[in-house]
């Protein structure tokens, strides 16, 4: 899910501007936002999902 957020990210963002002009600078720094909160979800999703393929890759050391 998060792979398939960032890639229709941009988008999604090209049909907002098409269909609700904003404040660039507002959009910017959601934009900021938004990439921010999910490269934390990405990191989180990559160490969660590494330790559990660890775990089952190598049981006898977890």
């Amino acid at each position: 899910i998060v792979l398939a957020a960032a890639f229709d990210d941009d988008f999604v963002h090209n049909m907002n501007n098409h269909m609700q002009p904003r404040r660039l600078a507002e959009d910017q720094e959601i934009q900021k936002k938004l990439s921010v909160c999910r490269s934390i979800l990405f990191v989180t999703g990559i160490c969660f999902f590494g330790s559990r393929l660890f775990v089952e890759a190598h049981p006898d050391r977890a």
